[in-house]
């Protein structure tokens, strides 16, 4: 009878450990400090519905959610205080940043920080790189140097963060692509360069 009770016990937390695991699975974990932060609540828009996370007086917060679909999701505080998070669903991301720089001074560890730390060095790097004006005041040998340095640099911050999720890695591709679409074609509609 003691081997049939203590086999019992035994599948019983087998039973929750292995519940628990599965839980942590299927929400998201986000916690972290917004320093600066003047508003009391971090929202995150999930399509039709908003989760709307509570910050304490210090900027403080911790909460769960879950996704339908594992992808880039708009959070902010204001609309002049807005940017982007890539949620899946498993993920246990704790967020360090400034509400003076909104997204831009966003840090992330965590499971999951590589795909969020990738997206905020992807608009840091967009920032940088100049207008379209400044592109279409080069010659045609500066404009191509520019545009492989461009290439390399954004290739480069992809390559920096290995666990980014391969949905934002091919997103960054694309963007990437598209915009030395937009930009050569410009170029070439400008000064007629082939």
């Amino acid at each position: 009878m003691k081997n049939f009770y203590i086999f019992t016990i035994t599948i019983v937390l087998l039973f929750n450990l292995g519940c628990q695991k599965e839980k942590r699975d299927t929400v998201i974990t986000i916690s972290g400090v917004v320093k600066n932060s003047k508003d009391s609540i971090l929202t995150i828009a999930l399509g039709r519905v908003n989760k709307e996370i509570k910050l304490t007086p210090d900027g403080r917060f911790l909460d769960t959610l879950k996704v339908k679909e594992s992808k880039i999701y708009r959070m902010f505080f204001s609309r002049s205080k807005s940017g982007f998070i890539f949620l899946k669903n498993g993920y246990n991301l704790e967020l360090t940043g400034d509400a003076d720089n909104f997204f831009y001074s966003f840090e992330y560890k965590g499971k999951g920080a590589d795909s969020n730390n990738l997206l905020v060095a992807q608009h840091n790097y967009s920032k940088k790189t100049g207008s379209p004006k400044s592109f279409m005041a080069l010659d045609e040998v500066g404009f191509k140097l520019k545009m492989e340095r461009i290439n390399r640099e954004i290739d480069s911050i992809s390559n920096s963060y290995s666990n980014a999720d391969t949905i934002l890695v091919n997103i960054a591709k694309k963007n990437k692509e598209r915009f030395a679409y937009v930009i050569e074609n410009m170029y070439h509609q400008n000064y007629g360069f082939e």
